[in-house]
């Protein structure tokens, strides 16, 4: 019999996002991410998705029960979503029941759960110690940095933090920093997963951007200065006299407003607001060059990592990115960095590449973050444990 893994994520569907008419504003953190773990997954265990829900209002009243599958992987899979009361700060307490009754009811023997937040922890722990479950930790953001010093939320995610790091048996780390931090005979790295699927590989282009008579430049992701919207705003601001270069940004978060502001006064700047997934690929493919401009000065960018750089490599175009040891240890023509979180130097960068020919090869990056290869380290992780067993 194969080995069962429920595996609890942020995950919805198209045709759940019809039925509720939901906008891109209640796309839940983590979801491509959740496609690509799914996928990756050896197809030698039976695997059950189980959704966190998607509400973040509470407007949608009594969320219902459903299944549905999921093909992933060449396989269909299961994806069970709880039914649920959608009330805001609430909700999680019975989603995380809900979880568990799932666990309770398929018996799995390897729960594998998405960050330390109470409706995928507490499921997971008990799963753990009323099902015998080993559990994995797939640990994507640091929450516990992200609010004020003394703040409930931030108190609370520390606590659920040090908890889950203590109980879990292993852990997907999104960033290579963290080796320290995690036992490393129990943890993999996987900051981003690159699907292999025909016509998606990146191949060697040589692109003259000195010819064109305008560069567009751009900026999509969370509006916040821990992933560096502010400095990519300054950047613009910087460069407004350089009439070839156009800067468009999209997004949601603190500084959407800063955004759309200076926009209006900035002739080089367009705000796009936040996009959904087909007006997202349209502004991506109308672009020259890609800037990931996330601090690393910020206790953020230890325990995440820019995961829209994985869509980036696959479209062939240049980016620009700061300096993740996980990217930038690999030869990748194409990828260029700015440093110290500043400015200047991303103004820098960003004018001297407008003005020259360019090679991009993304092959190398490709063959380290595939699905292949992360199949793979997650097949060894599992044996690992699995041999850890009593």
């Amino acid at each position: 019999m194969s080995p069962k893994i429920v595996y609890i994520a942020p995950y919805y569907s198209e045709a759940v996002r019809r039925d509720l008419r939901l906008t891109a504003e209640f796309s839940p953190a983590g979801l491509n991410k959740t496609r690509g773990i799914a996928a990756c997954i050896p197809p030698d265990f039976e695997l059950t998705l189980f959704s966190t829900g998607y509400s973040m209002r509470s407007g949608f009243g009594r969320i219902v029960r459903r299944e549905e599958t999921l093909m992933s992987g060449g396989r269909p899979v299961p994806v069970i979503y709880p039914g649920y009361r959608a009330v805001r700060y609430v909700s999680f307490l019975e989603i995380a029941a809900a979880a568990f009754l799932e666990c309770r009811r398929l018996k799995p023997d390897l729960v594998i759960f998405y960050n330390f937040r109470i409706e995928t922890l507490v499921p997971a722990l008990l799963a753990k110690l009323f099902g015998g479950a080993r559990i994995i930790c797939q640990f994507e953001d640091g929450l516990q940095v992200v609010f004020p010093p003394g703040a409930p939320r931030r108190l609370a995610f520390q606590a659920l933090y040090h908890l889950g790091k203590r109980l879990c048996d292993g852990f997907t780390l999104v960033n290579g920093s963290l080796r320290g931090e995690f036992p490393a005979s129990r943890s993999v790295v996987i900051p981003i997963i690159l699907p292999d699927r025909a016509g998606v590989v990146p191949h060697f282009a040589t692109l003259d951007l000195s010819s064109k008579p305008v560069v567009k430049i751009a900026y999509s992701g969370s509006l916040d200065r821990q992933r560096g919207a502010d400095i990519f705003l300054e950047a613009t601001r910087r460069l407004r006299k350089n009439p070839r270069l156009r800067f468009l940004m999209t997004g949601r978060g603190p500084l959407a407003e800063q955004a759309r502001t200076q926009a209006k006064s900035q002739g080089n700047l367009e705000f796009g607001g936040l996009l959904d997934d087909r007006q997202f690929a349209a502004f991506l493919r109308d672009v020259d060059i890609l800037v990931n401009p996330q601090k690393l000065g910020h206790p953020f960018a230890r325990y995440s990592f820019p995961s829209k750089v994985a869509s980036y490599i696959l479209l062939n175009k240049p980016i620009v990115s700061t300096a993740f040891s996980d990217i930038s240890d690999v030869p990748a023509p194409g990828l260029f960095f700015y440093g110290d979180d500043d400015p200047a130097d991303l103004s820098r960068v960003l004018e001297e590449l407008a003005d020259r020919e360019i090679d991009v090869d993304y092959r190398a990056l490709f063959e380290k973050f595939s699905e292949s290869k992360t199949r793979e380290a997650l097949r060894k992780l599992f044996q690992r444990l699995a041999a850890a067993r009593p």
